[in-house]
């Protein structure tokens, strides 16, 4: 089911403990923006063969975490 973009940068602001850097509606939205944005993934499963395997927390996790990890090495690796 569709997932708010809203709803998923609240999961990763708290995952982050960032709530309170998130201000919705602190930039006026551009006069001819679209009501709504749906992602279809149908050409990644059709013609990649790509699913989901993941929970959408999980895989925001996981995510958080390997992008942690790569700063991590930057880091040691002076970057």
């Amino acid at each position: 089911s569709p997932v708010k973009i809203r709803e998923i940068v609240t999961r990763i602001a708290q995952k982050l403990d960032g709530e309170t850097l998130v201000k919705f509606g602190s930039i006026p939205e551009p006069p001819h923006s679209p009501a709504k944005i749906l992602a279809n993934i149908d050409k990644l499963k059709n013609e990649v063969g790509w699913t989901p395997t993941l929970p959408l927390d999980e895989g925001l996790s996981s995510t958080i975490s390997w992008w942690r990890n790569l700063e991590m090495m930057n880091l040691i690796r002076g970057e």
